[in-house]
């Protein structure tokens, strides 16, 4: 019964990463289209936002055990859409340096979030260890 537990959890993060990057998408694509400006810097620093709530959002849905790995994964995850593209772009000969700004955009902002992830649990050992 525990796995069955494990895997839902699992399947839950996925689902609520690409939940939250959906909607971190829209409001800055609504934003930009709002207040103007240039749209390869909107759209970069959008996907970094994007990756960055969903990685966080779909971390802490999966088993706290498996945080490291959930934030690796779905930053993975996060930067395999953007480098499909720019693999198949390439290869058609439509290469575009859009590619390249969105796959910068999920490095960007998956970076961040796996940091955090990282030293979260650091953090708190060591503060439980000081009381």
């Amino acid at each position: 019964m525990c796995s069955v537990r494990r895997m839902l959890r699992w399947a839950g993060a996925v689902v609520a990463a690409v939940i939250v990057y959906v909607i971190v998408f829209a409001v800055g694509a609504l934003m930009w289209q709002k207040f103007g400006g240039n749209p390869v810097e909107a759209t970069k620093w959008t996907l970094a936002v994007a990756t960055f709530c969903a990685v966080l959002a779909g971390t802490f849905t999966a088993p706290r055990e498996d945080w490291k790995t959930a934030a690796l994964a779905l930053w993975l995850l996060a930067m395999l859409f953007p480098l499909i593209l720019l693999v198949y772009n390439s290869v058609s000969g439509h290469f575009m340096i859009l590619n390249l700004f969105e796959l910068a955009g999920a490095l960007i902002g998956g970076f961040p979030a796996y940091y955090a992830v990282r030293i979260a649990p650091l953090k708190t050992k060591h503060a439980a260890a000081q009381k």
